[in-house]
């Protein structure tokens, strides 16, 4: 799902997806928990034991370094794009979810994302 040409259109199958979360997304995750959800988030400590066990085949390394979400069908989400599906399963927030992953609107989300992930020890909410 990370490669060629990236929708979220297609995301209405999904039940539930799995967060996995990295040391400096906790106010995001906090944020989430308190949002009207359309599809379920489940959430878990990147690198964690349980998240090991629940996805064995999970680059560990990487979802250390950065948001990754885990769609009910096995589809893997990182960086930018799963942020912008953590916004898609929220019933405020779905709208600006299908804006951000438009071929205008993506490159904006994605340095969006790697800006808040440069500055995250420095930034609080």
């Amino acid at each position: 799902m990370l490669s060629g040409t990236w929708s979220i259109s297609a995301c209405s199958v999904f039940s539930c997806f799995t967060t996995l979360i990295v040391r400096f997304a906790d106010a995001f995750r906090a944020w989430l928990e308190t949002q009207d959800q359309l599809t379920c988030l489940a959430f878990l400590v990147a690198g964690s034991e349980a998240a090991r066990r629940r996805f064995p085949d999970i680059d560990y390394q990487a979802s250390l370094e950065e948001l990754m979400v885990i769609a009910d069908n096995g589809a893997v989400y990182r960086g930018s794009k799963a942020w912008i599906m953590c916004l898609w399963a929220l019933r405020g927030y779905r709208e600006l979810s299908f804006r951000l992953a438009s071929p205008e609107w993506l490159p904006v989300a994605q340095r969006v994302v790697a800006w808040i992930s440069a500055h995250r020890t420095r930034l609080r909410f």
